[in-house]
């Protein structure tokens, strides 16, 4: 069931109120999205923790293996399996930023029916039973993933389902409401 964000349980921070470490990845974040995300200014409240998973979430999203809009189809995805509006609606704007269409992210309620690969209908497959649980993907499954997914991609695709599945229960835990938008003016 979905977790109703109104007021987060910690304050959000803002640039003026972090640490000297912290304050490089507001500016970065600035830079990247044009605002600070909600959740990063609330784990700047641990700016050592701030410090490893920004990086990390820039590493997990942008080109790689994967590319970054498969990743944030499968992000969003996760989100919606997890109750998360606020990774649904952050990471659609990012799927649309990095070549997403419309069409896609209307296809994410029932992928297997999308605009979508093969492929990429066995990594949403896969997201799914990974948020069901490790045991939900058998060997037998693993194999047919492999057909589609090189060695690095399953890295990239398993470290990204994980790492939702992490940030949404923090995010729904702590009801980080979702961050707004800059205006187009700003």
């Amino acid at each position: 069931m979905p977790v109703s964000v109104s007021t987060s349980r910690l304050p959000l921070l803002d640039r003026s109120d972090v640490s000297p470490e912290s304050a490089p990845i507001f500016d970065e974040f600035i830079a990247r999205r044009g605002v600070v995300p909600n959740m990063f200014r609330v784990w700047a409240h641990s700016p050592a923790l701030l410090k490893q998973v920004a990086p990390l979430s820039w590493v997990l999203l942008d080109e790689g293996a994967l590319n970054g809009r498969y990743k944030e189809l499968i992000s969003i995805y996760v989100s919606r399996l997890e109750h998360c509006e606020y990774g649904v609606k952050a990471h659609q704007v990012q799927a649309l930023r990095k070549g997403a269409s419309p069409e896609e992210l209307e296809a994410l309620g029932s992928p297997e029916q999308g605009p979508f690969s093969e492929g990429e209908k066995m990594g949403f497959v896969y997201a799914e039973r990974i948020c069901r649980g490790a045991e939900a993907v058998d060997d037998e499954f693993f194999e047919a993933l492999r057909r589609h997914f090189t060695e690095p991609q399953i890295v990239e695709l398993t470290a990204t389902v994980t790492a939702i599945i992490f940030l949404t229960r923090f995010i729904t835990t702590l009801r980080i409401p979702v961050t707004k938008l800059p205006s187009a003016g700003s």
